[in-house]
Formats: C-alpha cells, structure tokens, sequence
C-alpha cells in the first residue's frame, strides 16, 4: 500500500495484466511467493487511488490482443486457472477505459481520439454478448509447455509473431506477419 500514496500525485501507469496469465503461475509458486504476486500489475490499487493508467500487451512479448488483454484484467486467471490477485481485477468497464479513454489522455490525445465523439479518430467493434462471456472464452487457454528451470526460458511461451520478430522460428515453421 505504500507503493501509491492516496494524495493526488498526476500519477499515470501503465500495467500488463496479460503477466498473470502467461507467467503468474511461476511468480506465484517460485519467485515472488503467493502474497507478492497476487499484486502484479495492481490495477485495484491504481482504482481505489483514482490513478487513470493504460493497460498494454507489451508486444512483440505478447501478440497484441485485445481481447486477451481485457480478459486478463477483467478474470486475472493463469494459465492453471487460478485467479490470481482477486482485488485487482477490474469491471469490464473500467478495462475499456484502461484500453481507450485513459490512454488517450495519458499521451495528451483525448482530445482527438479516446472515445467515441464526432470529429474524432476511432476504431470500433461492437461487443455485447461477446464482453459478458469473457471468463469462458480466452480463459481456456492451457499451459502446454513446460518450465525446464528458472534460467531458462521456453520459446513455446512466446505466440508465433513474437518468435518472428524475435528470429526464433521452428523448422518446417511457416509464419504469416501482416
């Protein structure tokens, strides 16, 4: 708690909830201990403060996925399925505003893009039914690789872009970048 006073600083963050998913297990279980990584990319802090911040996929980490990235703010599961860090998750809401309105102010564009306003830049996607079944759908996602030790690090964690971009690619692997 120490870590965000709650008097107004101008703070803005910017948190990769997606850590939860992909390497929260290993947080959890060897590196930082249950306690600690429950804490990873404290989006409920930032909240409970009023700290608008920007949630990201850290790509070429990560394939940038918006769905996969609100999904883990919203249900910060592992990749076991274990909820990890249950006061940090966030309202579906508020993670589209940590992925449009609040990013957008924090690079001093809100007045051009953001939200949805005439005049200003915008992609939309209409999402209902598809924003209520988040916890069903990219949750199932299981871990299929394994940890060989904590020096090493498992090219199967990485999506296909990331292995692309980073040059490590399979035999007889075919790639498509777009």
């Amino acid at each position: 708690s120490s870590l965000l006073p709650r008097r107004p600083l101008c703070l803005r963050g910017s948190l990769y909830p997606m850590h939860t998913f992909y390497w929260g297990d290993w947080h959890r279980d060897s590196v930082a201990g249950p306690e600690r990584a429950k804490n990873i990319s404290p989006t409920g802090w930032m909240l409970d403060r009023d700290i608008k911040f920007s949630i990201h996929s850290d790509a070429p980490v990560t394939f940038p996925d918006s769905m996969r990235i609100l999904d883990s703010a919203v249900n910060r599961t592992t990749r076991s399925g274990m909820v990890l860090g249950r006061d940090q998750k966030l309202r579906p809401v508020d993670a589209l505003k940590a992925m449009t309105i609040w990013p957008a102010y924090q690079h001093f564009e809100e007045l051009k893009k953001g939200s949805l306003e005439v005049g200003k830049l915008a992609d939309m996607v209409i999402l209902d039914h598809e924003l209520n079944q988040l916890k069903t759908k990219v949750s199932k996602l299981k871990n299929k690789t394994h940890r060989l030790s904590d020096d090493f690090l498992d090219f199967d964690l990485l999506d296909t872009h990331a292995r692309f971009i980073l040059g490590f690619i399979r035999p007889k692997e075919i790639i498509i970048s777009y």
